[in-house]
């Protein structure tokens, strides 16, 4: 702040040693000592309010009888601006006067004395309100100045701490894109090791299709030679079950027989013993051909058996070869 000030004229200055004291943090004074002597003055107030409406009346009464002078002048001419002119000049000659009478006589050096006190007093308590302000700006500063200082040492920390852990992934990346590069020369081999066991396969597959219809034939020819056994068999099973039936037909009337028999010697008493072996003898005959029946029963089952058997060897050869 300026040690001299002058609320009239900027190139006047307040010159004086006890006027304005500075100071590294106290608010600058103003010494109002030599303005001890300029007191309110209520009779001065009085008079100067007086002045002014008699001023303002006396306007008022120029400015009417001007104007009622005029209007009677120039009402019965044709108005034109020379005629305006003069009578215009004669209102504002006095008028002009009495606004000069005001400045003279109703602005004092008295009053404009306080109004520049009550002005250096308003722009000390804003003054002082400022360097308030200002302190507690500076001290937020100082606040946000260590806060800055401690976020710019956890930035750094953390920008170190991104810089390693981009550098390890950098690192990860690197090799999983060396893993990938072998990784697809491998899958390159592969597709053409692949491509090649397929253009084997295309130039087999004519090879394979004859096969498979000389398979096909063999299978038909061995289902058909199959179905023709499988018939015959089927004759020869029927026939075996009726020669059962019918063995088991003649078992069960010969131990009806002997049931009989039985019962009858039982209730005869004892009969010859050539009877009881002539008895003896068509039960071990009908045992016989019983026995007989079923090992020819067997024997036909075990041959188609073979049969059925050496067809599937034939068949599962006959794959085995289409598949090599």
């Amino acid at each position: 702040m300026s040690p001299q000030f002058d609320p009239i004229r900027p190139e006047r200055r307040l010159q004086s040693d006890n006027a304005i004291h500075t100071g590294g943090d106290t608010h600058d004074t103003l010494d109002l000592g030599g303005w001890e002597d300029i007191e309110p003055a209520r009779n001065d107030l009085g008079g100067r309010a007086v002045l002014g409406w008699f001023l303002a009346l006396l306007s008022i009464a120029w400015t009417g009888f001007a104007s009622w002078s005029a209007g009677r002048d120039l009402s019965a001419e044709t108005l034109t601006i020379t005629d305006i002119a003069p009578w215009i000049a004669i209102l504002a000659g006095p008028l002009v006067l009495l606004a000069v009478a005001w400045l003279m006589f109703g602005r004092t050096r008295r009053k404009e004395a306080e109004r520049f006190i009550n002005t250096v007093k308003i722009m000390r308590e804003e003054t002082s309100a400022l360097q308030n302000q200002l302190g507690a700006l500076t001290a937020r500063i100082d606040e946000s100045r260590s806060s800055l200082t401690t976020i710019a040492g956890e930035l750094d920390g953390m920008a170190d701490a991104s810089v390693e852990r981009m550098t390890s992934a950098t690192h990860t990346i690197e090799g999983s894109i060396s893993r990938m590069g072998e990784q697809g020369a491998a899958f390159d081999a592969s597709a053409a090791s692949a491509k090649a066991d397929m253009e084997r396969l295309l130039a087999d597959l004519p090879v394979a299709q004859e096969q498979a219809e000389t398979l096909g034939a063999s299978l038909r020819s061995a289902g058909d030679d199959a179905a023709s056994r499988a018939e015959a068999l089927g004759v020869l099973l029927d026939r075996l079950g009726m020669a059962s039936e019918a063995a088991r037909g003649q078992v069960d009337e010969a131990t009806g027989q002997l049931s009989a028999r039985l019962g009858d010697i039982e209730e005869v008493s004892k009969s010859s013993s050539a009877t009881i072996a002539n008895a003896r003898g068509q039960v071990d005959q009908l045992l016989n051909m019983s026995a007989d029946a079923l090992s020819e029963i067997r024997s036909g089952i075990d041959t188609q058996a073979a049969a059925v058997a050496a067809l599937v060897a034939q068949a599962q050869s006959g794959m085995s070869r289409s598949g090599s």
